[in-house]
């Protein structure tokens, strides 16, 4: 298991797209990376921060790839939003917002991670 941890930049929330950068931890390294296709779902809020655990990772490489929803977005207590997906190697990701009250969702085209 790794876990992930990821700063999110949305255009116009709600409506237009986000991109960003993450860290990987796994095995005792960090590995960075960038993203986009997360959409932030309140209305105002420009950058996030969002934190999780990975699963089936065998080497850092499986962190690559397109995710889509493996299930319904969750509301944790306390209004912490979080979404769950998976890519094409099976490695899941369980991403939680740090902010109240926001709300992560997949876009369309699915949710990209590239490692740098």
């Amino acid at each position: 298991m790794g876990s992930v941890s990821i700063d999110l930049t949305s255009v116009a929330a709600g409506i237009g797209a986000s991109w960003g950068r993450g860290t990987l931890r796994f095995e005792g390294k960090v590995y960075p990376f960038k993203v986009s296709g997360l959409t932030v779902g309140d209305v105002g809020i420009s950058t996030i921060n969002a934190v999780g655990n990975v699963y089936n990772l065998k080497s850092a490489s499986d962190l690559n790839g397109n995710y889509v929803a493996a299930g319904a977005s969750l509301t944790l207590a306390g209004g912490v939003g979080g979404v769950t997906m998976k890519n094409q190697k099976g490695v899941l990701i369980n991403l939680y917002t740090v902010q109240q009250g926001v709300q992560l969702t997949i876009g369309p085209q699915g949710f990209n991670i590239e490692l740098r």
